[in-house]
């Protein structure tokens, strides 16, 4: 005697397969950007996938951002101290290069939400 199968029966095989393929499943809700802000205003927003280099005016001189591999940095200053320029890459949301004296950030936006990193 052989059992046939009903196609309901099917029905969760096929749920299953659904929840396990859905994380490939490609998500640009999360994608990361590069956002500057100068005296808490929002003044340019670059996407991190696009490789570019850009100015961006300050207080007291301007800024040249370079964006390259998924890593921001600042390539020239003319602040006094150029602190900003020693800073080194960021990669990560949440990371941020700041210069007090000129009144700008540039900070990394969205991609995962953490509560904390540790090392």
């Amino acid at each position: 005697m052989r059992l046939k199968p009903a196609p309901l029966d099917l029905l969760p095989i096929l749920i299953a397969i659904a929840i396990a393929l859905l994380p490939l499943i490609p998500n640009d809700k999360h994608a990361e950007t590069v956002v500057v802000y100068r005296s808490h205003e929002r003044r340019a927003s670059v996407p991190m996938s696009r490789d570019t280099s850009f100015v961006v005016d300050t207080d007291i001189g301007e800024w040249t951002v370079r964006i390259e591999s998924g890593e921001v940095f600042v390539t020239e200053a003319h602040c006094p101290k150029r602190i900003c320029v020693g800073m080194g890459r960021i990669s990560r949301p949440g990371s941020a290069i700041v210069c007090a004296p000129g009144k700008v950030a540039v900070v990394i936006e969205g991609g995962e939400e953490l509560d904390a990193v540790t090392r």
